[in-house]
C-alpha cells in the first residue's frame, strides 16, 4: 500500500508540475510573458453590413436564439504573442464564445482553453489573411455567461494538501 501511495504521489507531482505544451505567451507590453493558453476555435466567419440587426441575426442563426449576447466591447488593445500571427486580449466578461469585428469582417470563436483570454490568429485559423499593422478591432461582443472554473493545478494542490492532512492524523491516531 505504501508503494502505491507513493508511486500515486510522484504522478500527481509529476503532472501538476509540467507546463502545457500548448501554452502561447504575451510578448511585450504590461502583460508580457503572461500564459493565455491556446489558439481558440474559429466557428465562423462573415462580412455583414454595418448593422447591430444583421450581427445578431448572424450569431444566433450559429449559436441559437437562446444565446446570451453581451454589450459590445469598445476600445479592444489586443496584443502580440509567442505564436506568429497570434494575438490575445483580456476578456471581461468571460463568456463561452466571443465575436471579433473590423471594418469588413466578423470572426466567431469557441473561447477555449482558457476562458480569461481570447486568442486569435487573422491568418492562422480563418480564411481572413489580414497583415498585423492594419489590423484594428471595432468591437468585441462576449456571447454565454461561463463561470469561472479552478485549474486543475488548483485542485491537484489542494487535494495532495488534504491528503497529507489524512495522513499526519493517521499517524497520530495509531
Amino acid at each position: 500500500m505504501k508503494r502505491f501511495t507513493g508511486l500515486m504521489a510522484v504522478v500527481v507531482l509529476g503532472l501538476g508540475s509540467a507546463p502545457a505544451s500548448w501554452a502561447i505567451e504575451i510578448v511585450g507590453g504590461p502583460d508580457d510573458g503572461t500564459d493565455v493558453g491556446g489558439l481558440d476555435d474559429l466557428v465562423a466567419q462573415a462580412q455583414l453590413a454595418n448593422s447591430g440587426g444583421a450581427e445578431i441575426d448572424w450569431l444566433q442563426s450559429i449559436l441559437g436564439t437562446g444565446a446570451t449576447l453581451g454589450a459590445q466591447i469598445q476600445d479592444v488593445a489586443y496584443s502580440a504573442t509567442d505564436l506568429a500571427g497570434a494575438f490575445a486580449f483580456a476578456l471581461n466578461p468571460v463568456g463561452e464564445y466571443f465575436m471579433i469585428k473590423n471594418a469588413t469582417w466578423h470572426a466567431l470563436y469557441l473561447n477555449l482553453p482558457n476562458l480569461n483570454w481570447a486568442v486569435f490568429g487573422p491568418g492562422l485559423n480563418s480564411g481572413f489573411n489580414l497583415g498585423t499593422d492594419d489590423f484594428t478591432i471595432s468591437h468585441v461582443r462576449v456571447i454565454g455567461d461561463v463561470p469561472e472554473v479552478p485549474e486543475p493545478s488548483t485542485l491537484a494542490l489542494l487535494g495532495m494538501g488534504l491528503g497529507g492532512l489524512a495522513l499526519l492524523r493517521r499517524r497520530r491516531m495509531s
